[in-house]
Parts: C-alpha cells; structure tokens; sequence
C-alpha cells in the first residue's frame, strides 16, 4: 500500500523540484510501497522512473520509458508488493508494467478498456485484483481484472527465469492453445 512519509514539524519546505525534462507535463505520481521508487507519467507517452534517497528523499532519475499506446496517463498505482505498475490512459488503455528489484520497468500487457477513459485505478490489498473505472455506452462500469501474484515452482524450488533461454534450460516450455475444436470429439480427445 502506497503510505506517504510522515511530514513533522510546522513547515514543508522543497528539498528537490523538477520543472522540465523528466516531470514536465506530469499528471500521476506514484509511490513504491517499500519507499524506494517514484513514478511518474504524463502526457507525453512517456514513464519517468526515479530512485529515492533513503537519507535525504531526493530523487535520481533511473529510467525514462517511452510506450506509444501509454497516451496521457490519468491515474497511476503500484501494487503493494512492487512487482507490476498499472496505468489507465485518456486513450482507453489500461497497462501493465513489470518491476524488476532495482526498479526498472518493462511493458508486460496492454489492455483497451475503452477510449475516453478518465476513470480511477485501484488494486486489492493482496493484490489479486485490478479495479479500472471505464466507459460504457451508458456511461461509466466498474471492471476487474485479476492478477497473477503466484511464483512457480520447479521440484521444490521458487524459479524467476529473466529470459525465455533461461526458460528453456530449465526444461519449461510453451503449450499453445488450438483453437480448432472438433464438436464431435470429447475435452479430452481434442486435447490429443
């Protein structure tokens, strides 16, 4: 769950600011739960990624990642146990990003809910699911999109392959889905 740090004493005052370049045009910023990492999107199509200095808070620029469906993003969050970050955009896409440990993002889904997006993006506190508010033709719907927060296992041991070799020398392999069915066989003879 993104908490903010606490803030004590009787004035706020700037340690840090950022006017053009990284967080020009900025609409969303979002805060790592663990208080390592700051998001920032906008409307530039672009994710600015930031490290966060545990001593000061100041903020050092890591990553800068250009999507062309990211569009101008209208709500950001990261889920509470910092693996993905989710956006919904104007354009009507929701998407995905995967986070590795030291923060670097990847597109990992897109996910069209809807042009004229401008609704709100929440996840479940375990994670599990994606609440998106979306446009419908009568005006606005709640949709939920469920997550995948499991690991996987290989004969008893917790496996994250970082490349599809890697895959591949662990002996997992990819089962496509025919999706030519033959009505007169059984589940199981389509299988085979």
């Amino acid at each position: 769950i993104n908490v903010a740090p606490e803030v004590k004493g009787h004035l706020l005052q700037e340690a840090d600011h950022f006017g053009t370049g990284s967080l020009a045009g900025a609409t969303e910023v979002a805060y790592s739960a663990d208080g390592k990492f700051v998001y920032a999107a906008g409307s530039n199509n672009t994710l600015s990624i930031f490290v966060v200095d545990a001593a000061t808070g100041l903020l050092s620029k890591t990553q800068e990642l250009a999507l062309a469906d990211l569009g101008t993003v209208n709500h950001l969050v990261v889920s509470s146990d910092g693996k993905s970050v989710y956006t919904i955009s104007s354009n009507g896409n929701l998407i995905q990003f995967s986070v590795d440990a030291a923060g670097k993002l990847s597109h990992a889904a897109t996910q069209s809910v809807g042009g004229g997006s401008t609704g709100g993006l929440a996840i479940s506190e375990d994670g599990t699911q994606v609440y998106v508010d979306a446009p419908n033709t009568f005006g606005r719907e709640a949709r939920v999109y469920s997550r995948d927060t499991g690991t996987v296992t290989l004969d008893g041991s917790d496996v994250a392959p970082a490349t599809v070799a890697e895959t591949q020398d662990l002996g997992i392999g990819t089962v496509y889905q025919e999706v030519n069915l033959l009505e007169n066989l059984t589940v199981a003879e389509n299988l085979f």
